[in-house]
């Protein structure tokens, strides 16, 4: 079934540009100076982490601003009567600024989604900034490894790499750091 596109003026930018319900924007007719410019359908880049963006331009306001695409519909189209701070795309397309796609969401919402549609992965092992040992760390300590050795054991080789007798045989038994191999 076709959605028919419905538009919407974009706050602060009234009578110069629109937002669709299926995520298109347009900049309206309007004379600027001697010359007539007919409605123009903007090109949409795309931010480092994915979001489509336009730039909103009105010289006689001094209003220069680049806006998400999906802030834009949501903004206009679905109510948010919480006042929460993100907009969801609920299929995890960042680019998919379809109205029916879109949701606001706190920031922990958002998170629980992102993590339950494996859009975002926890970081392990190494790859969590608030790791201790490197790869090569973890390679080493099962390598050396020695069960209950004064040199070679859990409590020595806490000692040599700054961390708990437990951490080193989490290690061992691979219970933590299963990423490195």
């Amino acid at each position: 079934m076709k959605r028919i596109e419905e538009w919407k003026d974009i706050e602060r930018f009234e009578g110069k540009y629109q937002v669709s319900n299926l995520g298109r924007v347009k900049s309206l007719a309007r004379k600027i100076g001697t010359s007539y410019h007919h409605d123009r359908i903007l090109k949409q880049s795309k931010t480092k982490d994915g979001y489509l963006r336009v730039r909103l331009l009105d010289k006689k306001s001094a209003l220069d601003m680049t806006q998400r695409v999906h802030r834009l519909v949501a903004e206009a189209f679905i109510p948010n009567p919480d006042n929460l701070e993100t907009v969801n795309h609920k299929d995890g397309d960042k680019t998919n600024n379809n109205v029916s796609n879109l949701e606001w969401m706190d920031r922990h919402e958002q998170l629980q989604h992102a993590y339950l549609h494996e859009l975002k992965k926890p970081s392990k092992g190494s790859s969590n900034s608030q790791a201790k040992l490197t790869d090569d760390d973890v390679r080493f300590i099962r390598k050396t490894y020695v069960k209950q050795s004064k040199q070679f054991g859990t409590v020595a080789l806490g000692r040599k790499f700054g961390v708990t007798n437990r951490v080193i045989g989490l290690i061992v038994n691979n219970k933590s750091y299963k990423n490195v191999k």
